[in-house]
């Protein structure tokens, strides 16, 4: 139910995003194999991002730690790294691609900075064409290793959860630990969401 909830909450968007070939940009953030909060090196419990994260990582299956088992919580959040952990939710809840979403070359055509070997290209290209989302260019520029603002943070998540609804004019860099509690909160408003649309169906009777 969560799945079909989500897939009728995301929104298609006008195309202007991302695209093209110049020099590859090497992975900084290999998921490594975290399913325990236990196994995040730099995380304790005085954290004020520490049980959104344990949430994301025990419930979600969610892996947002570095290659040397790290999350960084303080560290500002890259929109290379925003886009690869957006499109993980998305593959772990299965929801169901848009039938009407805009394909990647026609969506990505003035980006000068991708291409297809940089590691968050296979992510961001099924955001586009699946699902249906676009991209702010900077100067027609993706910029992945840019920091992502609250202000397009909060966008990009509104336009996929329909949460949060707060200010998405915020220049502020976003911080790994602040996402990781926007995205547990979307996660969870998602879920009693769904818990009021099943108490709502009629009873089949069987």
């Amino acid at each position: 139910m969560l799945s079909r909830f989500l897939s009728s909450a995301i929104v298609v968007v006008a195309p202007a995003v991302v695209y093209t070939m110049p020099v590859a940009v090497a992975r900084e953030s290999v998921p490594a194999p975290v399913t325990s909060i236990g196994q995040v090196k730099d995380v304790s419990r005085n954290d004020p991002y520490y049980e959104a994260l344990r949430s994301l990582i025990e419930q979600y299956q969610l892996d947002l730690t570095y290659a040397d088992g790290t999350f960084r919580g303080n560290q500002a959040l890259t929109r290379a790294d925003f886009v690869v952990y957006l499109h993980q939710v998305l593959e772990n809840l299965e929801v169901l691609p848009l039938d009407n979403a805009h394909s990647l070359p026609a969506a990505t055509a003035q980006a000068r900075d991708i291409q297809p070997t940089d590691f968050y290209y296979e992510a961001l290209q099924e955001l586009v064409e699946n699902y249906g989302l676009t991209f702010s260019l900077i100067q027609g520029e993706f910029r992945p290793r840019r920091a992502i603002t609250k202000g397009e943070a909060m966008r990009y998540l509104y336009q996929v959860f329909g949460y949060p609804e707060g200010s998405m004019n915020n220049v502020l860099s976003l911080r790994r630990g602040e996402f990781a509690i926007e995205l547990y909160q979307a996660l969870r408003q998602l879920e009693r969401s769904s818990e009021v649309t099943e108490s709502n169906a009629p009873n089949s009777g069987f």
